[in-house]
Parts: structure tokens; C-alpha cells; sequence
């Protein structure tokens, strides 16, 4: 009909924003399960069901896909789990993990006990330390873990082990609150 019809529009890019309320999410996420951890220290005095409480804890309300503790055996420089919680708990089923500077040992778990700080794997996938375990942790749909190791005095006696299905979870912030636990 020979009429011109226009149409005029904005946009704006919130991508910034959206990954700054994604972030505080998370951090408030973390800040619930440090708090419930707390409290669980608290009031629950057995350790065995501490350990459990807390690996729940951090899968109900920190969305990890796997939460585990493991103590060294003196005897043998084994890690043993001593408790989980998770979809992905069938991981540990087939892993060995070991204190010594041997393959076994050089994944973060083994890693941050031996040198008494945490030690994080954010790309399982492409990390050459976690070649032992890469496997099963990309059956189990695992992509990133972080250890943070538990101490009894100033003596490293295990870690509490920390499990996502995202690459690159595990950021500064996350990590400095989590080791204030």
C-alpha cells in the first residue's frame, strides 16, 4: 500500500547483573550451610554422625553434588571416608586416595592434607592430577572438587572433600568462607 511501517526498540546488556545476583546466590547458599554446620558442631557431640550432619548439610542447602570426609589411616597413608552425602556418592566406591607424594596422593585431597591447606581442582576434565580419578568423576558427573583439610591441634588428620557439576565453581569468596569453617 505503499506505507512505511517502523518498529524502534532498546536493549540493554544485564549480563553484569545477572552474574552478580547469581554470585551473591551462591555466597548467601554458602553463609546457610557454614551457619547449619555451626550449629551442628554445636549440639552434636558424636563425630561420626558430626561428619554425616555436616556432608548433608553441605549437599541440602550448598548444592554440592557430593560432600565427603575422609580420615588418614596411620598405617597404611590411605584416605579412608569416614562420611558422605550426594547423587554423586557412588564416586567414591572405586577411588583410592592416598597421603603419599604418589599418583594416589596428588589430587587435591591427598594434596591439601599433606600440606595442611585447601587445594582445589576447578576442571577435572583437564587437570593432570586427577588423571587417577578422572573416570569415574565424569561417570558420577563431576567437574570441579575443592579439599580443605581438618586438623586436630595443628596436625592434618583428613579433608572435607566438596563436589560440583560445574566447571570452574569454585571461586575465591567461596573458598575463603568455607575455610573459615
Amino acid at each position: 500500500n505503499g506505507n512505511t511501517t517502523a518498529i524502534c526498540g532498546v536493549s540493554t546488556d544485564i549480563t553484569e547483573r545477572i552474574r552478580a545476583e547469581e554470585n551473591m546466590a551462591r555466597l548467601n547458599r554458602i553463609y546457610l550451610t557454614l551457619t547449619k554446620i555451626n550449629e551442628a558442631i554445636i549440639h552434636i557431640r558424636d563425630e561420626e554422625q558430626l561428619f554425616y550432619r555436616a556432608c548433608r548439610i553441605a549437599v541440602e542447602d550448598g548444592g554440592f553434588m557430593l560432600a565427603w570426609i575422609g580420615l588418614i589411616d596411620e598405617a597404611t597413608g590411605a584416605v579412608r571416608h569416614v562420611a558422605s552425602s550426594g547423587p554423586a556418592v557412588r564416586y567414591l566406591d572405586n577411588i583410592v586416595i592416598s597421603i603419599k607424594d604418589t599418583p594416589a596422593g596428588r589430587g587435591p585431597t591427598g594434596a591439601a592434607i599433606r600440606q595442611g591447606k585447601t587445594n582445589i581442582c576447578n576442571d577435572i576434565v583437564h587437570d593432570d592430577r586427577m588423571k587417577p580419578w578422572r573416570e569415574e568423576a565424569g561417570k558420577a558427573g563431576l567437574m570441579s572438587s575443592a579439599a580443605f583439610p581438618l586438623f586436630s591441634g595443628n596436625k592434618p588428620i583428613g579433608s572435607l572433600n566438596l563436589y560440583s557439576d560445574e566447571p570452574s565453581f569454585f571461586t575465591e569468596e567461596e573458598v575463603g568462607l568455607i575455610e573459615g569453617l
